[in-house]
């Protein structure tokens, strides 16, 4: 299976290709050079991932990587699958001090996550969830991860757009 010839796709309807299964206790992460998925790191203490996790193709990011996503829907997708998603904000993200932003979204046919339209959708309960989520990665992965703060829809297309632009520079 090749990933780089999954386009782009919009603004309001863009590709992600899924990594991270939700519920995954493995990390896994695309490898550019070989083209593939492969393993990065298993976490401990049944530690799973709360999230469907990929990245959005033909995008570039500060970091060197394309656009990671984090998928709000509340089953489990198939890794190495391609779906077509809508952004509803994202989370301004340091990792061992670097930017490394996290677009939330959702897949555009899911009926369950037809309500999910912006970050203010989302409640409070899940903003901490998402701050746990990472302080938990990162104690595990011996690292440090801040989340500086959540943002909307707006900010989410504005950072799309740039990460769109930079791959096409």
């Amino acid at each position: 299976m090749t990933f780089k010839n999954i386009p782009f796709g919009s603004l309001e309807s863009f590709n992600v290709i899924l990594e991270i299964p939700k519920d995954s206790p493995v990390k896994y992460e695309y490898n550019h050079e070989k083209d593939a998925i492969i393993q990065d790191f298993v976490f401990k203490d049944g530690f799973v991932f709360k999230y469907n996790y990929g990245f959005i193709p033909e995008t570039l990011c500060g970091d060197g990587d394309p656009q990671d996503v984090m998928i709000l829907n509340t089953k489990p997708l198939e890794q190495g699958k391609t779906y077509q998603c809508r952004a509803v904000g994202i989370i301004e993200l340091l990792d061992r001090g670097e930017e490394d932003n996290k677009l939330l979204a959702v897949v555009i046919d899911d009926p369950e996550a037809k309500d999910i339209t912006d970050i203010s959708s989302l409640l409070e309960k899940d903003f901490q969830d998402f701050k746990d989520f990472y302080a938990e990665i990162a104690r595990q992965k011996n690292k440090t991860m801040e989340i500086l703060g959540f943002h909307d829809k707006e900010r989410a297309l504005s950072e799309l757009q740039k990460a769109h632009q930079a791959f096409t520079a």
